[in-house]
Protein backbone atom coordinates (compact mmCIF):
# COMPACT_ATOMS: atom_id res chain seq x y z
CA UNK A 1 0.00 0.00 0.00
CA UNK A 2 1.24 3.19 -1.15
CA UNK A 3 1.11 6.67 1.29
CA UNK A 4 0.54 9.82 -0.27
CA UNK A 5 3.31 11.47 1.02
CA UNK A 6 5.58 9.45 -1.11
CA UNK A 7 4.24 10.35 -4.04
CA UNK A 8 6.18 12.73 -5.96
CA UNK A 9 5.21 15.68 -8.56
CA UNK A 10 5.90 12.67 -11.29
CA UNK A 11 3.45 10.11 -10.14
CA UNK A 12 1.09 12.56 -9.39
CA UNK A 13 1.02 13.54 -13.06
CA UNK A 14 0.75 10.07 -13.87
CA UNK A 15 -2.81 10.21 -12.43
CA UNK A 16 -3.91 13.14 -13.42
CA UNK A 17 -3.78 11.36 -16.69
CA UNK A 18 -5.19 8.71 -15.34
CA UNK A 19 -2.26 6.59 -16.68
CA UNK A 20 -3.95 6.34 -20.03
CA UNK A 21 -2.96 9.55 -21.90
CA UNK A 22 -5.58 12.09 -22.30
CA UNK A 23 -8.82 11.94 -20.70
CA UNK A 24 -11.93 12.08 -23.28
CA UNK A 25 -12.69 15.69 -22.79
CA UNK A 26 -9.08 16.45 -23.37
CA UNK A 27 -9.31 14.69 -26.21
CA UNK A 28 -12.36 16.87 -27.65
CA UNK A 29 -10.24 19.78 -26.77
CA UNK A 30 -7.29 18.45 -28.49
CA UNK A 31 -9.22 17.81 -31.62
CA UNK A 32 -10.63 21.17 -31.77
CA UNK A 33 -7.52 22.99 -31.68
CA UNK A 34 -5.66 20.65 -33.93
CA UNK A 35 -8.11 21.56 -36.03
CA UNK A 36 -7.12 25.26 -36.18
CA UNK A 37 -3.52 24.32 -36.51
CA UNK A 38 -2.04 23.46 -33.15
CA UNK A 39 0.78 20.79 -32.81
CA UNK A 40 1.68 18.95 -29.72
CA UNK A 41 4.58 21.29 -28.67
CA UNK A 42 2.56 24.07 -29.02
CA UNK A 43 -0.52 22.16 -26.92
CA UNK A 44 1.73 21.35 -24.44
CA UNK A 45 3.68 24.04 -24.12
CA UNK A 46 0.20 26.09 -23.94
CA UNK A 47 -0.99 24.04 -21.24
CA UNK A 48 1.38 22.74 -18.41
CA UNK A 49 -1.20 22.34 -15.76
CA UNK A 50 -2.88 19.52 -18.19
CA UNK A 51 -0.16 17.57 -17.36
CA UNK A 52 0.05 15.90 -20.97
CA UNK A 53 3.10 14.20 -22.52
CA UNK A 54 4.31 15.40 -25.98
CA UNK A 55 4.04 11.67 -26.60
CA UNK A 56 0.34 10.87 -25.68
CA UNK A 57 -0.52 14.09 -27.71
CA UNK A 58 1.09 13.14 -30.78
CA UNK A 59 -0.44 9.80 -30.37
CA UNK A 60 -3.68 11.01 -30.02
CA UNK A 61 -3.06 13.50 -33.34
CA UNK A 62 -2.20 10.24 -35.26
CA UNK A 63 -5.00 8.81 -34.67
CA UNK A 64 -7.04 11.76 -35.24
CA UNK A 65 -5.03 12.37 -38.98
CA UNK A 66 -5.39 7.49 -39.64
CA UNK A 67 -9.55 7.64 -38.54
CA UNK A 68 -10.28 11.18 -38.41
CA UNK A 69 -11.82 10.73 -35.23
CA UNK A 70 -10.73 10.53 -31.15
CA UNK A 71 -12.97 7.93 -30.72
CA UNK A 72 -11.82 4.32 -29.64
CA UNK A 73 -11.08 1.99 -32.86
CA UNK A 74 -14.12 -1.08 -32.72
CA UNK A 75 -12.69 -4.12 -31.40
CA UNK A 76 -9.81 -2.70 -29.87
CA UNK A 77 -8.99 -4.81 -26.57
CA UNK A 78 -9.64 -7.83 -24.76
CA UNK A 79 -12.86 -9.66 -25.89
CA UNK A 80 -15.35 -9.35 -22.95
CA UNK A 81 -15.99 -12.83 -22.25
CA UNK A 82 -14.85 -16.50 -23.98
CA UNK A 83 -18.21 -17.91 -22.76
CA UNK A 84 -19.58 -19.87 -25.82
CA UNK A 85 -22.04 -22.84 -26.66
CA UNK A 86 -18.68 -24.52 -27.80
CA UNK A 87 -16.92 -23.91 -24.63
CA UNK A 88 -19.34 -24.58 -22.25
CA UNK A 89 -20.22 -27.93 -23.85
CA UNK A 90 -16.01 -28.50 -23.80
CA UNK A 91 -16.03 -27.78 -20.09
CA UNK A 92 -18.99 -30.07 -19.57
CA UNK A 93 -17.53 -32.97 -21.32
CA UNK A 94 -14.03 -32.55 -19.89
CA UNK A 95 -15.76 -32.54 -16.41
CA UNK A 96 -17.62 -35.31 -16.77
CA UNK A 97 -14.95 -37.46 -17.90
CA UNK A 98 -12.90 -35.99 -15.22
CA UNK A 99 -15.58 -37.53 -12.78
CA UNK A 100 -15.92 -41.14 -14.71
CA UNK A 101 -12.26 -41.97 -14.51
CA UNK A 102 -12.42 -40.26 -10.26
CA UNK A 103 -15.26 -43.06 -10.42
CA UNK A 104 -13.47 -45.78 -12.16
CA UNK A 105 -10.38 -44.91 -10.07
CA UNK A 106 -11.46 -45.03 -6.38
CA UNK A 107 -13.36 -48.12 -7.61
CA UNK A 108 -10.38 -50.30 -8.63
CA UNK A 109 -8.28 -49.19 -5.75
CA UNK A 110 -10.60 -50.25 -2.93
CA UNK A 111 -11.80 -53.52 -4.87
Amino acid sequence: MWHRKYVTADVTAVFVNNQHGIQRRGQEFVKSLYLKGYTAKRLTDKFPEKSWTKRSVNRLLKKLQDTGTVDRRPGGGRPRSAHTEENVETVNDLTSQCFRMLKYFKYSVIH
